[in-house]
């Protein structure tokens, strides 16, 4: 069997020897993250600066950061975290009630509610329990299956904001329409991509510790519904 483990500093993967094809048939073990505890109050002034982005993406940025919801997308150890982080510490003290859930503590917001998943309650186990809470903004460390569909269909009411797996905004647009399908197989490709539409208001694309890529959407008056990528303009 397969085992993530967290320690206070760490994230371990842990693969029973009986899984291993080597000739060793020893357990693979394997430092997935170093876990750094950030404080917010004193972010690097200069973090933004350093994304390789202009004036205007700066600014559309904070504007996702304080007044949207988006979606960070890249590969694994692109920055999506770190600019997670940055986001939701984006203006915090305006954010009336910022929830967070995670699977593994990274964010460290100051904020008074943040979730934890376990064995037992999974992100849209949690997801449920912090509508309860009555959030203005929430953010997901890390959307991969069905929770994305209550990622979506909160956007209608809050800000949410979180980070997938994939390396183009394409790609992004179709990960999301499968793992709505995953879950929710009456909906139709229309149906989501009228649901991306309405509710995410940007996307952004991480590539080694930079943003190569954000897409604002347009005024939802201009937008045709059935075809999400579209409705995004490039910034």
């Amino acid at each position: 069997r397969s085992l993530d483990y967290t320690s206070a500093n760490m994230r371990f993967n842990v693969v029973n020897g009986v899984l291993n094809a080597s000739l060793t048939n020893r357990p693979i073990i394997s430092i997935r993250k170093q876990i750094v505890k950030t404080d917010h109050s004193s972010l690097d002034p200069n973090y933004i600066w350093n994304l390789g982005i202009n004036n205007d993406q700066v600014a559309c940025l904070n504007w996702l950061a304080a007044n949207g919801s988006y979606c960070i997308f890249g590969e694994t150890g692109s920055g999506k975290t770190t600019l997670l982080k940055y986001m939701g510490a984006y203006q915090i003290e305006n954010k009336r009630n910022l929830i967070t859930i995670e699977d593994t503590p990274e964010l460290f917001l100051p904020v008074n509610i943040a979730y934890l998943t376990n064995d037992n309650y999974k992100i849209h186990d949690l997801f449920k329990v912090a509508l309860r809470e009555n959030p203005s903004h929430m953010i997901v460390g890390e959307t991969r299956s069905e929770e994305i569909v209550d990622i979506l269909e909160s956007g209608l009411v809050f800000r949410v904001g979180t980070s997938i797996h994939a390396d183009s905004f394409a790609k992004a647009i179709m990960r999301i329409v499968f793992m709505v399908k995953a879950s929710k197989a009456n909906y139709s490709s229309d149906d989501i991509n009228a649901l991306v539409t309405s509710t995410m208001d940007g996307f952004i694309y991480m590539k080694d510790r930079k943003i190569v890529g954000i897409w604002k959407r347009k005024p939802i008056e201009e937008c045709d519904l059935d075809n999400a990528i579209k409705n995004f303009v490039k910034v």
